[in-house]
């Protein structure tokens, strides 16, 4: 697994080219899905690490290969205060996309 709540920088300069790798990419996204699982904002260290999180892998360009779509499917229910969060920090597009997935599981 995957520390995602403590990535070295060394990791997030070689993360892109990691997720090339499919198995790696699986590896990382169980991780990510099981991290915002059990992330709890709590208005101080907790909300600033998930969303230091969410801009790391906006600058690590993660979402070149992952999806959020998948990472919404593999993480279960994320309470919409850890989704705010996480995605706060991110390029609109992908938050939009992370949004919109919680938007259409809802009406499902």
């Amino acid at each position: 697994m995957v520390d995602i709540a403590n990535m070295r920088p060394s990791m997030l300069r070689t993360l892109h080219e990691n997720l090339a790798d499919a198995d790696y990419a699986e590896e990382f996204l169980a991780s990510l899905a099981m991290y915002l699982a059990s992330a709890a904002p709590d208005g101080g260290v907790d909300t600033d690490r998930l969303y230091v999180v969410g801009v790391q892998l906006s600058n690590a360009n993660a979402w070149d290969h992952l999806k959020p779509v998948d990472v919404m499917r593999r993480a279960g229910h994320i309470s919409s205060e850890t989704l705010l969060t996480f995605t706060a920090g991110m390029p609109d597009a992908v938050a939009r996309s992370f949004l919109e997935t919680r938007l259409r599981e809802a009406a499902e």
